[in-house]
């Protein structure tokens, strides 16, 4: 009988320290207020997205980067719409070329081997497409890049283009 008790006692103290502590360290409920007219649009309201600006129609576009202004060839006349604001503008066995519009970039994937052959003609390709000299294409964020599968050795970089101050040699 005693040992009954004993339990009794033990049982006891836990639920009443159950209910202290909940008690204690709990938080109050907070009052979230019911929307007006039982409009949730009040309480989460959604942002339009930006609408994207229609695409250029006259001869020339002017891009502008953080490396300056440059007046190209409307190249979305002859650009391919890949999704998600990405264009490609050239696809050959030794590169791709796109272009990606929110932040005015072109990237270019070489191909095939030899890479430094590639490149070559990509660069050219790209100011040939563009209208525009070497120069005036250092001025635009480029991104040139040999994938893994082509060529293990030089993937994982932007070498940018070769002529420009900031290019790297293969």
């Amino acid at each position: 009988m005693k040992k009954l008790i004993i339990a009794f006692i033990i049982i006891l103290l836990l639920i009443l320290g159950f209910f202290a502590y909940r008690t204690l360290f709990s938080t109050p409920p907070v009052d979230i207020p019911n929307p007006p007219d039982g409009d949730i649009d009040t309480l989460f309201p959604i942002s339009p997205a930006t609408p994207t600006p229609p695409l250029p129609t006259g001869d020339k576009i002017t891009i502008t980067t953080h490396k300056g202004t440059v007046t190209t060839n409307n190249f979305f006349k002859i650009a391919r719409d890949i999704g998600s604001d990405v264009y490609s503008l050239a696809e050959t066995t030794s590169y791709y070329i796109t272009y990606y519009r929110p932040d005015n970039s072109f990237q270019i994937a070489i191909g095939s081997r030899p890479a430094q052959a590639s490149r070559a003609q990509a660069e050219s390709a790209l100011v040939n497409l563009l209208g525009i000299t070497e120069q005036e294409a250092c001025g635009l964020l480029i991104n040139l890049a040999v994938p893994f599968d082509v060529d293990p050795a030089l993937a994982g970089h932007n070498y940018n283009l070769s002529f420009c101050p900031d290019g790297i040699s293969f």
